[in-house]
């Protein structure tokens, strides 16, 4: 398929363009999140409180990312208890401790206090800079290594299918990694666009009020051993975009 009809079609059935949840039969809920940007985590955190009860009853989940660019991880943190079977291993990152660094984590954390972000936020802003200011000049320990354990396995959802595409960057490709560790969850669509392995990005101004220059700030420690930016996050099953991907996701449920 050319790029023009691919982006045409793409345009028709890449979903989750609100945040929402509904039955797309008795046995399978569809959830739908278009972003996880810090500022919707109430609203993430609020949609899965709500429908709590309507997702632990209901066996099979369809989790529509499709163009989820990102945003912050914190924000799919509510998912994490209904995905679960195993311990989730995660791979931190470090950042470059220079000057001009640690003024803008410290303009980030003056942003934090303003708008009243939780305490854990705050202390671990405050923490960072700490260390950064310590080891001016060398690479420091953003976020540690570790696991996420859980003492238990909720029943259902008994098989989740996380629906994905090349527009899904940043903290979602995030989300994906500790995703596919499940043995509830399969990955289906595209593989995703590959822009994890240097993250946490900010904005600085230019000259001109035309253009506007971003850098990432963080370095995964994945690397060099497993980059996910030269080929993105690989799906279980592909799916064409042509297909009814709805459809396709629970034509895979009835097979299991």
């Amino acid at each position: 398929m050319n790029s023009t009809k691919r982006l045409t079609v793409f345009k028709k059935v890449q979903g989750a363009e609100s945040f929402q949840l509904y039955n797309v039969d008795d046995q399978t809920l569809l959830l739908s999140l278009p972003n996880f940007y810090q500022e919707n985590k109430d609203r993430i955190d609020g949609m899965l409180r709500f429908h709590k009860e309507k997702i632990l009853k209901t066996p099979f989940l369809i989790l529509d990312l499709r163009s989820n660019g990102g945003g912050s991880d914190r924000s799919w943190e509510g998912l994490i208890p209904f995905i679960y079977t195993n311990p989730i291993q995660e791979i931190g990152n470090d950042i470059w401790a220079s000057k001009e660094m640690i003024k803008r984590y410290e303009h980030n954390f003056m942003f934090f206090k303003k708008f009243n972000a939780p305490q854990e936020l705050i202390n671990e802003q405050l923490e960072l800079i700490d260390r950064m200011k310590k080891n001016q000049g060398k690479f420091v320990v953003r976020a540690r290594d570790g696991f996420t354990k859980r003492s238990s396995v909720t029943e259902n959802p008994k098989k989740i299918i996380v629906l994905m595409n090349e527009y899904c960057g940043s903290s979602c490709e995030q989300f994906l990694l500790a995703a596919r560790q499940s043995k509830k969850v399969i990955l289906m669509g595209q593989p995703s666009s590959g822009c994890l392995d240097y993250s946490n990005v900010f904005e600085t101004k230019c000259p001109s009020p035309a253009f506007q220059f971003y850098y990432a700030t963080t370095r995964s420690r994945r690397l060099p051993s497993y980059s996910v930016d030269k080929e993105g996050i690989k799906p279980t099953i592909y799916l064409q975009y042509d297909q009814d991907w709805i459809k396709e996701a629970v034509a895979e449920f009835e097979k299991k």
